[in-house]
């Protein structure tokens, strides 16, 4: 069973026609000229694809690729324009937020409402009802009209709904995006041990890591085509990779490099401090020493500013610098400054240009992040900044491994056995 084929595609196709005014579809349906007057979108192009039971499948691609079409024909609510689809067992799917859910009912009612939608027996949802309740742990909510629920809470009770009634196929469309990290986790986890059951789960999200943690096979739909499928870890590099890239090259017309001791700072960078220094430069380099926004795991990596002293009367024996790491959350990951590690400028108050290098090996695991920098008056407890510079440079770290961690060093391991 562990081999058996539950989702079976071949060459699935679904075209759309669009119309550019309501007119023209009234006029094809009138007309018997067979005048065509839209033009078609095909979402989805020769789709073909097996799914075995107990996979986890994480569909990845960007907004349009065709992802929310495929789930749908697979749930059925809509049908394809072409090709076969056979699906072996029961699915449940969480699509769009709300979608099945009464605004109006309570959400004891919708329980009831959604599962019955599924073909559950009211003696069927009675006996799950508790554990639905627990999971959704909205508390007295549950007794009250949907339509004052928040978003969160929406998640809460729809995912509980679908997947506390035994799936046979889970799917979930971004829906857990919109809840809290706790219940985020939560899902997972749960999700974790509906596989042990042989419950297969389609996974579509734009959280990389989610995917690289939880999917056993990834597959990336670009303009309604199956470009590539296989492991996590590849699948999504390169995906990341090709979307960074891309979104770099549509901008590079806006981009504007940093200019070696430019002799004003930058305006377009969001820096503040009252400029008696000034950080001119800045690059990150990766282990091959080039100035990159794409770092890779694991490798040695260095920052480098030069900055320039402007109010030479500053206490340079308190003068410090320093460098961040940021998610995308605004968490600072790492920290290092100049002034705690004991670096003095304190004889060097004749220099009016100063280059600092900051060298490690770069323990973020994939994901997204901004270099923040500072020069800094330490001779107080709080510092106090000549001039801060937030999202100095934007970059993006690939890796070729699964990770279950915001930082994670490279360790040696020792195993005797005795």
């Amino acid at each position: 069973m562990e081999n058996e084929i539950v989702i079976s595609i071949k060459n699935l196709t679904k075209d759309y026609k669009l119309y550019e005014n309501k007119m023209d579809r009234l006029k094809e349906a009138i007309f018997i000229n067979k005048k065509k007057y839209y033009k078609e979108f095909s979402a989805l192009k020769n789709v073909s694809l097996e799914i075995k039971r107990g996979e986890t499948i994480g569909l990845i691609g960007k907004n349009g690729s065709g992802k929310s079409t495929l789930l749908k024909i697979l749930t059925g609510i809509i049908t394809p324009t072409s090709g076969e689809l056979e699906v072996k067992g029961k699915i449940s799917a969480l699509l769009e937020l709300g979608a099945g859910f009464n605004p109006e009912y309570t959400g004891l009612e919708n329980i009831y409402l959604n599962a019955t939608i599924l073909g559950f027996s009211k003696k069927q949802i009675d006996d799950k009802l508790q554990e639905i309740l627990d999971f959704a742990d909205i508390g007295d909510f549950i007794y009250h009209p949907v339509k004052l629920y928040s978003s969160g809470m929406f998640v809460r009770l729809a995912y509980a709904v679908q997947a506390c009634i035994d799936p046979e196929i889970l799917i979930v469309d971004e829906a857990l995006a919109v809840g809290d990290a706790a219940f985020s986790l939560k899902c997972m986890n749960h999700m974790k041990k509906l596989v042990a059951k042989g419950v297969t789960v389609i996974l579509v999200t734009h959280d990389v890591q989610a995917i690289r943690s939880f999917c056993s096979r990834v597959i990336w739909l670009q303009y309604g085509e199956i470009i590539k499928e296989g492991s996590p870890s590849e699948i999504t590099s390169e995906y990341v990779k090709s979307l960074f890239l891309e979104e770099k090259a549509e901008n590079l017309a806006n981009v504007k490099k940093v200019k070696l001791k430019e002799k004003e700072p930058k305006k377009e960078l969001i820096r503040w401090g009252n400029h008696k220094v000034l950080i001119r430069d800045f690059n990150i380099f990766n282990q091959l020493d080039e100035d990159t926004d794409i770092l890779y795991w694991g490798e040695r990596i260095s920052i480098k500013l030069i900055a320039e002293v402007i109010d030479t009367d500053i206490d340079f024996e308190n003068l410090g610098f320093a460098f961040s790491f940021r998610n995308k959350h605004g968490l600072d990951l790492i920290v290092s400054t100049t002034f705690d590690e004991g670096v003095s400028f304190a004889n060097h108050s004749n220099n009016k240009f100063v280059e600092v290098q900051f060298e490690l090996e770069n323990i973020l695991t994939p994901g997204d992040y901004s270099l923040v920098l500072s020069a800094e008056d330490r001779s107080n407890n709080n510092p106090s900044y000549y001039d801060f510079i937030e999202n100095a440079v934007v970059f993006k770290v690939l890796g070729n491994k699964r990770f279950f961690s915001l930082v994670q060093p490279q360790i040696k391991q020792h195993v005797n056995f005795k």
